[in-house]
């Protein structure tokens, strides 16, 4: 059994320049262990917030209007990041982007991305229970109608009440995996530009080593 520890070394390693998020919580969404990039491209969200990437560690923001009071007072804080940008210049409509691209922007420092994050597991556990009981309702609509009867059909739905093994969920920034891990979930955030098939491949390929190392059996 792996200790908290070393589950998050091993969620560090599957970090790439595709996959900036890695974390496994339980059916209620609730995280155990969790890894994320240090810092990722900001080049995505250039073009929309206005961020010059000249200097890689201290983006500065290039707005083309002058900027309300409140940006000026914050601008004089060593601390301004993107995400002051984002909520500054993002019209209303965008204002209600999914935490998952907030996330993805915001390369997770500081304790507001690990709040989106436990919102986006949150969200990742609702969607996986949604989606795991709606098999057993068709299954049960149809299983009404044979010999079996209710009776039957309840028995079938117990037996297909863990049938669902991934969710893949895309998002305008950002595309997220969620694989079963026995009685967990790993979670894998990627950019929206990578291939579905190798996020598949690469929640696979970690849920298979996670599931040895932990002893889990489906």
């Amino acid at each position: 059994m792996l200790r908290s520890r070393n589950l998050k070394k091993v969620l560090e390693q599957a970090l790439t320049q595709e996959i900036s998020v890695c974390a496994v919580f339980n059916a209620d969404g609730v995280v155990l262990a969790h890894a994320a990039a240090p810092r990722l491209d900001t080049a995505v969200d250039t073009s929309r917030i206005g961020l010059d990437t000249s200097s890689p560690m201290k983006p500065s923001l290039s707005m083309h209007r002058d900027p309300p009071a409140s940006e000026r007072v914050a601008s004089n804080s060593s601390d301004l990041h993107s995400y002051n940008a984002i909520r500054s210049t993002d019209t209303d409509d965008e204002s209600t982007m999914s935490s998952f691209d907030e996330i993805h922007s915001d390369g997770l420092s500081g304790a507001g991305p690990r709040e989106k994050l436990d919102d986006d597991l949150a969200i990742a556990a609702n969607l996986w229970q949604s989606y795991e009981h709606l098999p057993n309702l068709i299954e049960r609509k149809d299983r009404d109608a044979d010999d079996m009867g209710d009776g039957g059909s309840d028995v079938q739905e117990d037996v297909l009440s863990n049938s669902l093994q991934m969710v893949i969920i895309e998002c305008a920034y950002g595309k997220a995996a969620v694989t079963r891990l026995g009685t967990y979930r790993l979670f894998l955030l990627s950019r929206a530009s990578t291939p579905l098939g190798m996020l598949k491949l690469k929640s696979d390929s970690l849920s298979r080593f996670l599931e040895e190392c932990l002893h889990i059996t489906n």
